[in-house]
C-alpha cells in the first residue's frame, strides 16, 4: 500500500472513531442554556424599583403655550406619575391592600393643563391607569374639561376585547354617549410607556386611539385612525413622533435617554377648526420637578412647596 493510501485509510478511519464517540456521548453544548438575567437586566429592575417603589410620587410642571381659537395662550402643566396597585375589573384603585386575583400593578399619569383664553380659564385633566405587565393599552383613562361655557367629560375602561367609552358634553353635537372602541395602541398611554420601556414604543404605519385631550377639544368623533410613528434615539435626549395624515396633526414628545426616563418637552401642532387656515403648535417645556409624596402635604404651612413647583390654581 503506497503513502498516501496509508494516510488516507487513517484519516477516514479517525473521521469514524471520532463520529461515533460523539453520537453516543451526552453533548453539554446541545443542552439548552437557561436563561440568566444580565447584570444590565438586574440593573433595570433593580433601578425601577427604587424609582417608582419609594412611596414617593413623581411632580413635574411644564411651561405650557397651548393653541386655541387660531392663538397660543400662555399657561401651566402639571404631570403627576406614582405606581399603585388597581382592580381590573371594577377600574378603581383598592381601598385596602389585600391580596386579589383581579389586582394588578399600574403606572397612574394625571396630566393637568391651566390657561386663559381672552377673559376666561381653561381648567383640563387626564389621568390615565397603564399596567406595567401588559405591552400596549390601558386599563383606565379619562378626561375633564371645566371652561365659562360649561363641562365635558370622557371614560375609556378597557375589558376582554374592547374598550367601554362614555362621553359626556354640553354641546349638542356631543351630548351623552356611550359606545364601544377596539383595544390597540392608544395615544394617551405614550407618556407611561415611555417611562416603562420606551424601546417597545410601536413605530411604522399605526392603529391607534387619538388622545382626549385633542379629540375633545376639537370635538371630533372618537374612532380608531392611522398614524404613522417613529422613535429617535440619541444618547441624551430621544424623540418619539407620531404624524396623523388625515388630520393633518403631528406630536413629538422628547425624553431623556437615560432612566428614568423624563418628559423633557412635548409639541402638538394641528390646525384648529376655528381657525382652520392656521397651523400652531402647542408645547410644554419642563421647568420644575420633585419626587414626594404630596397626599401628605396637605396643609397650608406646605404651600411654599406649591410655590417652587409653580403649580397654579
Amino acid at each position: 500500500m503506497s503513502k498516501f493510501s496509508n494516510i488516507l485509510f487513517s484519516t477516514i478511519l479517525l473521521t469514524i472513531i471520532t463520529f461515533t464517540i460523539w453520537s453516543f456521548t451526552p453533548s453539554l453544548a446541545l443542552e439548552p442554556k437557561p436563561t440568566i438575567p444580565t447584570k444590565n437586566d438586574r440593573l433595570k429592575d433593580s433601578l425601577f424599583n427604587a424609582y417608582w417603589y419609594s412611596g414617593k410620587a413623581e411632580i413635574k410642571t411644564y411651561n405650557l403655550s397651548q393653541a386655541r381659537y387660531g392663538e397660543l395662550h400662555q399657561g401651566r402643566a402639571t404631570v403627576i406619575f406614582v405606581a399603585q396597585p388597581f382592580l381590573k375589573k371594577k377600574g378603581v384603585k383598592p381601598d385596602n391592600f389585600k391580596k386579589s386575583s383581579d389586582r394588578i400593578p399600574v403606572l397612574k399619569m394625571n396630566l393637568l393643563k391651566k390657561f386663559g383664553t381672552g377673559i376666561y380659564p381653561y381648567s383640563m385633566m387626564l389621568s390615565t391607569f397603564t399596567p406595567l405587565k401588559e405591552p400596549q393599552g390601558l386599563t383606565k383613562a379619562s378626561a375633564s374639561g371645566q371652561e365659562w361655557c360649561g363641562h365635558i367629560f370622557s371614560q375609556m375602561n378597557k375589558r376582554k376585547n374592547h374598550y367601554d367609552v362614555v362621553s359626556y358634553s354640553y354641546f349638542e353635537s356631543e351630548g351623552d354617549s356611550q359606545f364601544e372602541l377596539p383595544t390597540i395602541f392608544t395615544e394617551d398611554e405614550i407618556w407611561s410607556r415611555i417611562r416603562l420601556d420606551y424601546k417597545n414604543l410601536p413605530q411604522g404605519e399605526i392603529d391607534i386611539i387619538p388622545g382626549l385631550y385633542y379629540t375633545r377639544l376639537e370635538q371630533h368623533k372618537f374612532k380608531a385612525e392611522k398614524a404613522n410613528a417613529t422613535l429617535h434615539i440619541d444618547k441624551t435626549e430621544s424623540i418619539y413622533t407620531l404624524s396623523y395624515p388625515e388630520r393633518k396633526r403631528t406630536l413629538a414628545i422628547t425624553f431623556n435617554t437615560a432612566f428614568p426616563h423624563e418628559v423633557i418637552r412635548w409639541e402638538e401642532t394641528y390646525a384648529d377648526k376655528r381657525a382652520p387656515n392656521k397651523r400652531l403648535t402647542t408645547t410644554a417645556i419642563l421647568d420644575q420637578s420633585k419626587n414626594i409624596d404630596y397626599w401628605n402635604y396637605s396643609a397650608e404651612k406646605h404651600k411654599s412647596i406649591r410655590k417652587e413647583l409653580g403649580v397654579p390654581y
